[in-house]
């Protein structure tokens, strides 16, 4: 018998369970639009039972296709932040493919990202 003996145990429930995660999928090449984005920011009190990982894919879920890219810039946790809460500022990036977007386009996506926070995360708006 050898000297040494190793054991390890595997819970494929949850590694399988995680692989099915979106943000785990492997990037897709997409190519570079020659269109410029639009940014807007979002700042917002949460509670802080919920992570910023799911606060961002329900913003990625909700924002569909627009959506470029969103980025937590601020996060702050202290005097004049509600007991529980903290306060997260993201920045959502906006891009077509096909065309420059405009105010009319990316508003009704971009409330929509809102109503949706308030609901599912019981977030109050700071902008």
């Amino acid at each position: 018998m050898p000297d040494e003996v190793y054991a390890f145990e595997l819970d494929l429930d949850l590694l399988l369970e995680d692989m099915s995660d979106e943000a785990r999928v492997t990037p897709v090449f997409k190519p570079y639009s020659a269109y410029p984005a639009s940014d807007r920011d979002l700042a917002f009190f949460a509670p802080v039972q919920f992570s910023v990982a799911e606060i961002e894919r329900a913003v990625r879920k909700t924002a569909g296709k627009l959506l470029d890219s969103v980025e937590l810039f601020d996060e702050y946790r202290g005097e004049s932040v509600p007991e529980g809460k903290r306060s997260l500022a993201f920045r959502l990036v906006y891009r077509a493919d096909d065309r420059t977007l405009t105010d009319e386009d990316i508003e009704p996506v971009h409330q929509k990202v809102r109503e949706a926070l308030q609901e599912k995360f019981q977030v109050s708006l700071r902008s």
